[in-house]
């Protein structure tokens, strides 16, 4: 079971990632929707935020997809995982309730609080391993800094970085989700929950494989790195 301070990370981590990223969606909605790369950025930035002050406590997961993904690559206990999936998607739930209060009605109903949708030319199947694709890239920044085997970052800035760049790639496709608790808590303002399931399976199925697969490359590879080697001292040769 997870400490207090660590569920409430998780909570309010969470609840703070569907706010900001609404209020991101609805900046761009006021700008006539093309500030995409401003809207990126506001997505990227509050994860970057939110990691890094709760990376020490609880992981800085806000995320059900990667919490799961976690279980697969035994980093986190499957007790601890169900409590923090829960957790994450009460906060969700908890900030879709948020933004219906504080948000102008107009004006967030245009971009329906935020809710990522799948562009017209993009199938369900399409959407999945869009977002699934999408995931497994955000998951392969996680790896590269936070669960690095050898240097691990103390901070979530190029995990946002990552997100902030996945979003301007493949928010014109899918709306670039890569996070079911982000999709739940707009969805629940927005009261709109069509294709709601996309955003779970492919997000789900990204996180497990990519955390499976880059985790297992990284401590191969840099279990015993060749560039540290060459300054070890040799064996004596006894020939």
């Amino acid at each position: 079971m997870p400490k207090l301070n660590a569920i409430l990370c998780e909570f309010f981590g969470t609840l703070l990632l569907v706010v900001s990223v609404s209020c991101a969606a609805l900046a761009n909605t006021a700008a006539g929707g093309n500030a995409l790369f401003g809207e990126a950025l506001l997505n990227g930035l509050p994860v970057a935020i939110i990691v890094t002050f709760t990376l020490s406590t609880s992981g800085g997961q806000i995320n059900p997809a990667v919490t799961i993904g976690l279980i697969c690559i035994r980093k986190i206990k499957k007790t601890e995982a169900v409590v923090f999936v829960m957790v994450q998607i009460a906060g969700a739930a908890s900030a879709g309730w948020l933004i219906k209060q504080i948000l102008p009605a107009e004006l967030a109903r245009q971009c329906l609080y935020g809710t990522p949708r799948l562009s017209e030319s993009v199938s369900k199947a399409q959407g999945i391993g869009i977002e699934g694709f999408a995931t497994s890239l955000l998951c392969l920044s996680i790896c590269a800094t936070v669960l690095h085997p050898v240097k691990p970052h103390k901070n979530g800035f190029g995990i946002g970085a990552a997100v902030a760049a996945l979003v301007f790639i493949f928010a014109p496709m899918t709306g670039a989700a890569m996070n079911p608790a982000r999709q739940l808590g707009c969805a629940f303002a927005a009261e709109h929950w069509e294709n709601h399931w996309v955003y779970w399976i492919g997000p789900v199925l990204g996180a497990v494989v990519g955390l499976r697969l880059f985790s297992w490359i990284l401590q191969r590879n840099l279990s015993v790195p060749e560039h540290f080697q060459e300054d070890a001292p040799k064996p004596p040769d006894h020939r």
